[in-house]
């Protein structure tokens, strides 16, 4: 039996009290989440989402949104390939734009809207989405890249970064 995407997560890639997303309503490119508002225990302010919980939210909602497209056959690689990638730490967030308007409650039950508003493929995939969370008290957009191989790491990669 196959692991839901809530159960991989929370089982495999996130730590205890790390796992945000509920329930997902997916149509298409666009997914409705609800969202268990909690920051992970190094973050100071226990009382307001931050955006390092934003982020948590985001990251969990768009891979479910690609795990998703992926059961439906739109992308070059199944369910099996994508979640060793996911565990190989081979889908990276290289950009996140974010814009906290209001504060939310961590505790709280939010919902919150992702689109995928563009996907390139090729040998280095990116997906690009647009996020609302609580009725816009955070909105933004965020770029992803996923490597569909392992790429080896040279000495002069090291050097550069």
């Amino acid at each position: 039996m196959v692991e839901t995407t809530q159960e991989f997560l929370d089982k495999k890639i996130y730590l205890p009290g790390y796992m945000i997303l509920g329930s997902a309503a997916y149509q298409g490119n666009k997914a409705d989440f609800d969202f268990n508002l909690a920051e992970p225990k190094l973050t100071v302010m226990p009382y307001y989402l931050t955006p390092r919980g934003v982020d948590l939210c985001v990251v969990q909602a768009s891979y479910a949104i690609i795990e998703n497209l992926t059961e439906q056959g739109r992308f070059d690689f199944d369910l099996s390939k994508l979640r060793e990638i996911a565990l190989d730490g081979r889908i990276r967030l290289v950009e996140l734009n974010q814009k906290l308007r209001r504060e939310l409650r961590l505790g709280e039950t939010v919902q919150g809207r992702l689109n995928l508003t563009k996907f390139r493929y090729g040998r280095m995939p990116i997906a690009k989405f647009d996020f609302d969370i609580g009725n816009k008290a955070v909105h933004g957009n965020l770029v992803a890249v996923i490597a569909t191989e392992r790429v080896a790491q040279r000495n002069q990669d090291m050097l550069r970064h």
